[in-house]
């Protein structure tokens, strides 16, 4: 059986037939209920902290 790039298996899910890229499946038997939106979705998440909010962890004096 095989799991497309980027898939998602619920977990409990029983995966009986290939899974597409970029699906979500779930269930007993596994069925597909949703897609993942992109292909590498690393890339599109904001991943930056913003400088302030790391001020309180370097702030002290050693």
């Amino acid at each position: 059986i095989e799991i497309g790039h980027c898939s998602k298996i619920a977990a409990g899910s029983v995966v009986l037939s290939p899974v597409p890229h970029n699906k979500t499946v779930a269930g007993v038997p596994a069925r597909v209920v949703g897609e993942t939106g992109c292909d590498q979705p690393s890339r599109q998440m904001d991943q930056l902290l913003p400088s302030q909010s790391m001020d309180h962890v370097v702030s002290f004096d050693i």
